[in-house]
């Protein structure tokens, strides 16, 4: 699994400060899912700069063979707990994705044996 923060927008904060916080919430969060997503992208963003306000958003973009692409967006007043809600967020959207493709896959194998059976 490949991590890559970034920050768009202006304001008076700096990356630095973030990465390793994101990269450590981003570790609690997904990390027994490295096995299934290949990419995933946190993007920081600062709406309305120094003017203050809930403003503050972050977006998850996950990638992976199984779950596709999932976008997880947040926004708040301040990072640390709208890093924090995104992450958690994007943890429990993979493991609705890996739920819908295992259930799927039952699914196909009931109605197959079915026919089987039926025939």
């Amino acid at each position: 699994m490949r991590l890559k923060i970034q920050r768009r927008g202006e304001g008076d904060e700096a990356l630095g400060e973030f990465k390793q916080y994101v990269e450590r919430r981003a570790g609690f969060a997904l990390s027994r899912f490295a096995d299934e997503l290949s990419s995933v992208l946190v993007t920081l963003e600062d709406l309305n700069g120094p003017r203050g306000g809930i403003d503050k958003r972050c977006r998850v973009l996950l990638r992976g063979p199984k779950v596709g692409e999932l976008v997880v967006e947040e926004t708040d007043s301040d990072w640390g707990p709208v890093i924090d809600r995104s992450l958690a967020l994007a943890g429990r959207s993979v493991v609705r994705a890996l739920e819908r493709v295992r259930t799927e896959r039952g699914q196909r194998l009931n109605v197959r044996t079915f026919r089987k059976e039926t025939a």
